[in-house]
């Protein structure tokens, strides 16, 4: 198991398998998307680089509140 460390950011988060795709959603933020415009930015880019772990067309969990 690794060990991780609990972070906290009062203007939005990204967390992903893949420092790539974490990037892409990060992007989005940057860029004024919402919270849902990084999580489908950064599913897409995990597609392509964890393509043993997910797939566009799979599950997505989400706690999305306005």
């Amino acid at each position: 198991m690794i060990p991780l460390q609990e972070r906290s950011a009062p203007n939005g988060m990204v967390a992903a398998v893949d420092h790539v795709a974490a990037e892409a959603g990060l992007a989005m933020l940057r860029a004024g998307g919402t919270a849902a415009d990084a999580a489908v930015a950064t599913s897409a880019v995990l597609a392509v680089t964890s393509q043993h772990l997910c797939g566009m067309g799979g599950d997505l969990f989400a706690v999305v509140s306005d």
